[in-house]
């Protein structure tokens, strides 16, 4: 039922061939920084269904607004004999999304910028709450909540990996980050996989 899929950065754990094929056999359109966009045309996807998205950018899909915003996400400074050169610049984004009904904050996997925090009229926040250092990390997490006090904080990055001597792959605890967000417990949801949110 998807028109559209948005793409931060080109990790694994978010842009895959078996995922990329099947969205492909289906048309979808797609949005993604060009790092994306030559793995997902690797992966078979026509290139008429990208779109390359920098930061600034904005598009709309059917009654949708979406604004492409910056990301920090240089994870392979960890070691970049190992992992390779560091994303950097557009590399990697995150969205905010716009619909009748509310809009919706995701940074994406960053480092918390600055640029987070003034973002007007935000009604939910997507929350990475890794504690990896190239990530908003639990410190990060709880400045950018706390920073929208009225906003529904929805927790992701976490419980995908156990790998906790791999520091890009420590996982965080949303009820650590949540505990000291202020009103968490009347705006915070951990949801299921495919569990709607109203």
């Amino acid at each position: 039922k998807a028109d559209c899929v948005l793409y931060t950065h080109p990790d694994l754990d978010h842009v895959g061939p078996t995922t990329s094929q099947i969205l492909s056999q289906k048309g979808i359109k797609r949005i993604a920084p060009s790092p994306v966009a030559i793995k997902l045309i690797e992966y078979g996807a026509d290139i008429d269904d990208i779109t390359v998205c920098r930061s600034g950018d904005r598009y709309r899909v059917g009654n949708l607004e979406i604004e492409v915003i910056k990301a920090d996400h240089p994870w392979q400074l960890i070691n970049t004999k190992l992992f390779g050169k560091p994303l950097r610049g557009d590399d990697a984004c995150g969205f905010v999304v716009r619909t009748p009904d509310g809009s919706f904050l995701f940074p994406g996997d960053t480092r918390l910028l600055e640029s987070h925090l003034d973002i007007p009229s935000i009604d939910v926040i997507l929350v990475d709450t890794s504690k990896c250092l190239f990530h908003l990390n639990v410190e990060g997490a709880i400045i950018l909540c706390n920073s929208y006090p009225d906003a529904y904080l929805i927790p992701y990055h976490y419980g995908m990996f156990d790998e906790p001597q791999t520091p890009a792959q420590e996982q965080g605890d949303p009820k650590g980050v949540f505990k000291a967000v202020h009103d968490a417990e009347d705006r915070a949801f951990i949801l299921a996989p495919g569990e709607p949110f109203v």
